[in-house]
């Protein structure tokens, strides 16, 4: 119950605008990770915590432990924490100053993994982050190299056409890339 309640607590503050540096640097990711690994009935929990602090629209102050923090995350055996985990990597990919860096920690290959085996609704989010990314012209050569287009071709086999209409749009953008 101490747990569940410490959990709620800091989930609550990461609601608080403007704050999301302060709580990172404080060690409100270390938390959540150690909640998350002392009980998996807080996961859930936990992850939305983590997310809460991808809802941002300017890169802060230690933003790559919250993303090293997903990354990390995308090995869950838990769908609903896979899903947070494609979220919170949609929500980053929105944020244009970061997108190199995130390619570069591997969200590729993240969304390659969170993709493989999930619900429809977490495969289309991954088809759109990488949609996202690939708007970056300086993300798009690392992100071919860094195995994007095998993660398209696999997504490609989803039945959702919306999912269908970001890995096309991806893959335009990619091509449109000046070698």
């Amino acid at each position: 119950a101490v747990a569940c309640d410490c959990g709620s607590a800091l989930v609550n503050l990461t609601i608080m605008d403007g704050i999301e540096a302060k709580l990172v640097e404080d060690g409100i990711v270390v938390s959540f990770l150690s909640l998350m690994n002392q009980r998996e009935d807080l996961a859930e929990l936990c992850s939305c915590g983590l997310f809460n602090l991808t809802c941002v629209d300017h890169p802060y102050m230690y933003m790559e432990r919250v993303i090293k923090a997903f990354v990390s995350l995308a090995s869950s055996p838990l769908g609903v924490v896979k899903h947070i985990c494609a979220a919170a990597l949609c929500n980053l990919s929105d944020v244009k100053p970061i997108r190199s860096r995130i390619v570069e920690e591997g969200v590729v290959q993240v969304v390659g993994l969170l993709a493989r085996g999930a619900e429809a609704r977490t495969r289309r989010v991954c088809a759109i982050v990488l949609h996202s990314l690939a708007s970056s012209r300086n993300c798009r050569a690392d992100m071919v190299s860094k195995g994007t287009v095998q993660v398209l071709y696999a997504l490609s086999s989803d039945v959702d056409t919306i999912t269908l209409h970001y890995i096309a749009s991806a893959i335009i953008r990619l091509a449109m890339d000046q070698q």
